[in-house]
């Protein structure tokens, strides 16, 4: 999900990567996918629940709470395991440095749209 500058609606897009994890990510979080769930099974459920119908909150912040509802939806699924949205939840409270450091980040929460 990422939308363009000055346009807040989100844009969802699925395209394949060589690689498991970017290299500009400065922390990332890994929940294993319960045996036989595929991406089909993912997509069917973020289109099921018009996730994919997201304006961002223009803050800067909106993609992560996309980020964190869309675990929430996977773990209610039993897709991963029941408490990754508990466990996202104060992570991405906060905003990240490349010097390790931290702190907090005052979350403005997009709509989702019917």
């Amino acid at each position: 999900m990422a939308a363009e500058y000055g346009d807040p609606t989100g844009n969802l897009a699925w395209t394949d990567h060589t690689y498991g994890l970017t290299n500009s990510a400065l922390q990332h979080w890994d929940f294993q996918a319960a045996q036989g769930v595929q991406v089909a099974h993912i997509a069917r459920l973020i289109y099921g629940n018009r996730r994919h119908k997201y304006e961002m909150s223009g803050g800067g912040s909106g993609c992560r709470y996309w980020v964190y509802t869309i675990i929430y939806d996977l773990s209610n699924k039993q897709y991963i395991a029941a408490n990754a949205s508990q466990q996202l939840w104060q992570p991405l409270q906060l905003q990240y440095h490349t010097s390790g450091s931290t702190k907090p980040l005052n979350w403005v929460i997009g709509t989702f749209h019917a």
